[in-house]
């Protein structure tokens, strides 16, 4: 599909490199990104940092800075002003692409803009959760790295990271060590941080024979990362761009990527060919059960799943 103008609104790393895939992928010729600024520090720098190293024109960035969307979204005056300049700005594209349905004010745009109008491309697994909440009534067309059923006339276009694997030079896989891709599991209380450090522990010892690099997730807490940081054969390596664009900065990588549940797994699998593994651990949370399951559940039909518990 050939589509004239675009308006993207971008409140992650993920979402921006999605996004600089969708302009190649149908051929922009015209885009503005809307940049939300928000209050995690470490996602933001990652997001101007990357708006630099994909050398995205000036005159194609808007920021906005919104802190929280409070109890009550539209009640926030920062909110407002956003809502309203997504809405105008959105008169003037063909497609608006929207992240995170999750976010009640992004949800609120997505269903006044339509879904004629709306592409909803990833913001990390949350694709998985939202496209389990479409029906007949209630969809809008995805860009995504996810192989998914359609619901009804969705229309879904695939995100092969194709400009990124244009970036990555010549990367050597190299056996001696594992990557393990960290997640902010105990920072969402899905798991406490002592459990989570058992975890990666058992994780280290089922790999006893290997040298195991840890990638943080931004999010996570650095008290933790120091103790993590005391297991034998783990040294952390800290980013400061996302984990996809690891092949441009480094010659050489580990064969094998491990995590739990991260979104990097499928990234990471699509533009280096690595060998990767998700493990799996009894969780109990009210908020987070039935989100967790259906990521499992699409993992254990692509990915190899171990049982950690």
């Amino acid at each position: 599909m050939k589509i004239k103008a675009a308006l993207f609104l971008i409140e992650s790393p993920l979402n921006l490199l999605c996004a600089w895939e969708a302009v190649d992928s149908f051929q922009l010729d015209l885009y503005k990104f809307i940049i939300r600024i928000n209050s995690e520090d470490k996602n933001n720098k990652q997001m101007l940092s990357l708006l630099s190293d994909l050398k995205i024109r000036r005159e194609n960035i808007t920021f906005a800075s919104i802190k929280s969307e409070g109890h009550v979204f539209f009640r926030t005056l920062p909110s407002v002003k956003f809502t309203a300049k997504c809405l105008i700005k959105s008169l003037k594209f063909d497609k608006v692409f929207i992240g995170n349905l999750d976010s009640k004010l992004l949800n609120f745009l997505a269903i006044i803009i339509g879904k004629k109008k709306v592409i909803v491309y990833d913001d990390g697994t949350k694709t998985l959760v939202t496209q389990r909440k479409f029906n007949n009534r209630y969809y809008f067309n995805l860009f995504t790295m996810y192989d998914l059923n359609l619901i009804d006339q969705q229309v879904i276009y695939t995100n092969n990271f194709n400009r990124i694997r244009q970036l990555i030079g010549k990367v050597t896989l190299i056996d001696e060590g594992v990557m393990l891709l960290g997640g902010k599991w105990s920072e969402e209380g899905i798991i406490s941080e002592r459990n989570y450090f058992l975890k990666i522990q058992k994780i280290c010892h089922i790999h006893k024979d290997k040298k195991i690099m840890y990638i943080p997730h931004r999010s996570e807490n650095e008290d933790k990362l120091r103790y993590i940081a005391s297991i034998a054969n783990l040294a952390i390596k800290k980013l400061e761009y996302p984990v996809e664009l690891y092949g441009i900065y480094n010659e050489d990588m580990p064969k094998k990527i491990i995590s739990f549940a991260s979104t990097a797994l499928i990234t990471m699998k699509t533009l280096y060919k690595v060998d990767i593994e998700s493990y799996r651990f009894e969780f109990n949370h009210p908020n987070y059960n039935s989100y967790l399951e259906i990521i499992y559940k699409y993992y254990e039909s692509r990915v190899p799943v171990f049982d950690l518990d």
